[in-house]
């Protein structure tokens, strides 16, 4: 073979390692920059996701929060139900004391 012969073999070698070079990079970068965009993707997901869970968590304390209030003014309800029962009973027992009294006096 001529030394001009393998010159133009070895230049066209080149030119095809340049090309599959420039194709590997160009790839390379296309699939880094889709990487990219994928984990863009799901940390704007995981954050949509941790508020979803921020959201929720307030619902169930003002929930509790609610409950607890309801709770407390139940309790209340009660508490005045047995005063008004202990205050009943108390001016049964006086009424009672006072007909006793009127009775035994005839």
């Amino acid at each position: 073979m001529s030394s001009e012969k393998l010159k133009i073999n070895y230049s066209n070698v080149e030119n095809k390692l340049q090309e599959i070079e420039s194709g590997a990079k160009k790839k390379l970068l296309d699939n880094g920059n889709s990487y990219v965009t994928s984990v863009k993707k799901i940390a704007s997901e995981e954050g949509a996701f941790k508020e979803n869970i921020e959201s929720t968590l307030n619902d169930d304390k003002n929930l509790f929060v609610n409950f607890s209030n309801l709770s407390g003014k139940i309790n209340a309800g009660i508490r005045n139900v047995c005063n008004s029962f202990k205050k009943l009973d108390s001016s049964m027992a006086k009424d009672m004391q006072k007909t006793k009294k009127a009775s035994s006096k005839k």
